[in-house]
């Protein structure tokens, strides 16, 4: 109900207010819808975050935990992959393909297992130097006290005034006691030698010498040498003359060490078959070649190992263990290759 006063000239209004209409002012009803919405948009973000969460951890969170695992793994000395409860690879499915998630890091899983297959190699081939080591530890103790004890024996013997003994058979105990004691000599030669180069601690006094006229004499004392009186060595060439800058001393030892080892570890009645050829800009190739039984394998793998005693024939296994090692260390030093090539049963 209104009323205007024309006196004051106002106008009054009275009412009172409708039960349908809910308490409170307009600006508190805009508050209320703010809130509302607000509080909507807050838990929408939550949502969003949480399910952005839960796909960044399956797709990238979980192939990061797997690489974590494994590089655990390979610290702990457990170089295989690390599996699932069922025995699985974890990003592979059934068939073998990579799961979605894992794809995209491919690349970095690759790396991971060829890392962990070379560390699985080189730990077995620790263990193999090790055991090869130890065995060649025991062989040249071996090969030390035989003549140690001949020598004291034919001592003993020349010590004993029992007996007044020939200028002949003094002689002939002399002979024996250097010969053992050379042989002792070259075996503590070959032991420090092989040092010295692995520690690059070898002075190498090169020189220009006539490699195939070298070779050739080389050659021929191997021929003369007892050692190779049951074998046929020839000695072939492509040049007739060719120079190279070498130290003489260790290159006559290279050549010495590779056939006494071709001779050394075939039957009687081989052919060894020393070749010489040009190779490249002013280089020469020096082949070794022999038609005996062959080599397997684990002889082929470790022929240029220090300590390995292997052969061609299973009936030889004397010998420091350092000669084809020796060899290749000295090719080395002289900034040269040396390879192998052989296949047991294959003349």
């Amino acid at each position: 109900m209104s009323r205007f006063d024309e006196q004051s000239q106002m106008m009054y209004l009275v009412g009172t207010r409708h039960p349908v209409d809910p308490p409170g002012t307009a600006d508190e009803s805009f508050d209320n819808m703010m809130k509302t919405m607000l509080l909507q948009f807050g838990l929408i973000m939550i949502a969003s975050v949480v399910i952005a969460g839960s796909w960044y951890a399956l797709r990238v969170g979980k192939p990061l935990l797997h690489m974590v695992t494994w590089l655990e793994h390979l610290a702990k000395g457990n170089y295989d992959e690390p599996v699932g409860r069922k025995g699985r690879r974890v990003g592979k499915t059934r068939k073998g393909k990579w799961k979605r998630s894992f794809a995209v890091f491919k690349d970095m899983f690759d790396a991971l297992s060829r890392l962990s297959q070379t560390l699985q190699m080189n730990e077995q081939r620790q263990k193999d130097v090790e055991r090869t080591r130890e065995e060649w530890i025991t062989g040249l103790s071996h090969d030390l006290k035989t003549p140690l004890s001949s020598i004291f024996g034919y001592a003993s013997i020349l010590e004993s005034e029992q007996y007044k003994w020939e200028h002949g058979e003094v002689s002939q105990f002399g002979r024996t006691i250097r010969e053992k004691a050379d042989y002792m000599n070259g075996l503590i030669e070959d032991l420090t030698l092989t040092y010295r180069l692995k520690n690059q601690a070898l002075p190498m006094m090169k020189t220009e010498i006539a490699a195939v006229e070298t070779i050739r004499r080389i050659t021929v004392e191997m021929v003369n040498d007892p050692i190779a009186s049951e074998h046929q060595i020839e000695f072939r060439t492509s040049v007739t003359s060719l120079n190279a800058e070498v130290d003489p001393t260790y290159f006559r030892r290279i050549i010495i060490n590779i056939l006494a080892n071709a001779i050394k570890h075939t039957p009687a009645g081989t052919l060894v078959l020393v070749e010489v050829s040009s190779y490249g800009n002013g280089g020469f190739q020096v082949k070794v070649k022999d038609n005996g039984p062959g080599m397997d394998q684990d002889t082929l793998a470790n022929l240029f190992e220090r300590y390995y005693r292997g052969g061609h024939t299973e009936e030889n296994e004397s010998g420091t263990g350092l000669g084809m090692a020796i060899a290749k260390q000295l090719v080395l030093a002289h900034e040269g290759e040396i390879a192998v090539e052989s296949e047991l049963g294959r003349r």
